[in-house]
């Protein structure tokens, strides 16, 4: 069984059992790329994992180096991001950014509303300062929808948006799309990996109802676990985002 073939195994199966005993890093040029044993990564698309950024592929070589007699694919976040920012955003940046324009239409912290008041308040406190932030810094003022249903954001709006994605490159593209498909908010997505806000505050906006009920009635959060394992994923998307542009 060829690398390609084995590579293609894991993804379907998420585990696969180790078929290489080493890890290293070359180059081409000024691209960085993996080796098992002697044999390069390649995508399932049959692309070489590469790119510029020799501390990102030091960190999937870790990733690689880390696996177990049986290889899983879940646990290596990073390899997971590259494959899909080789295979599926790099090709398709256009369809990838106006699918990321589309969903403006459907961000949640542009849906707020007048009740309860303490979700209202708490709305007003969190989401308030990040839609000020990234009307200031990118001229982007989406409309506030207090119904259930989307109003649609002027083009202007939509141009803008348009403007900070054309900015972004194929690896920074697959970070957003990944985060904002997470947590469904492209603006809160923005506003993290830009550093607006941190993680600490990023859960607090996607869990403010939850928090809000549990604090209200005394129940218990059965929601940590699913916190704990989106925290990690965040962590994850941020990390491809940062080493992406540290080529030292």
């Amino acid at each position: 069984m060829n690398n390609h073939e084995n590579i293609n195994n894991i993804l379907i199966s998420n585990s696969f059992k180790r078929f290489y005993s080493n890890v290293s890093v070359d180059f081409v040029g000024i691209e960085y790329y993996l080796l098992l044993d002697k044999t390069k990564i390649i995508t399932p698309s049959n692309n070489i994992l590469s790119h510029s950024s020799i501390k990102l592929i030091q960190e999937i070589a870790n990733e690689w180096s880390a696996q177990n007699e049986i290889i899983k694919i879940d646990s290596m976040p990073l390899t997971k991001l590259l494959f899909t920012a080789i295979d599926k955003v790099k090709p398709n940046i256009d369809n990838v950014v106006s699918s990321l324009i589309r969903s403006l239409e459907t961000d949640f912290i542009i849906y707020q509303t007048d009740h309860p008041v303490g979700i209202a308040d708490k709305q007003k406190e969190l989401f308030y300062p990040i839609l000020l932030w990234i009307n200031d810094k990118y001229n982007i003022k989406p409309k506030i929808n207090k119904s259930l249903y989307p109003l649609g954001n002027k083009p202007i709006v939509k141009l803008k948006l348009k403007k900070l994605l054309d900015s972004f490159d194929f690896i920074e593209l697959t970070s957003l799309q990944s985060l904002a498909d997470s947590i469904n908010s492209i603006i809160l997505a923005i506003a993290f990996l830009k550093k607006n806000i941190n993680i600490k505050l990023l859960m607090e906006c996607i869990y403010l109802e939850e928090n809000w009920r549990v604090k209200i009635t005394g129940d218990v959060d059965y929601l940590k676990e699913e916190k704990k394992i989106l925290h990690s994923g965040i962590n994850s998307i941020e990390r491809f985002f940062d080493l992406k542009n540290d080529k030292d």
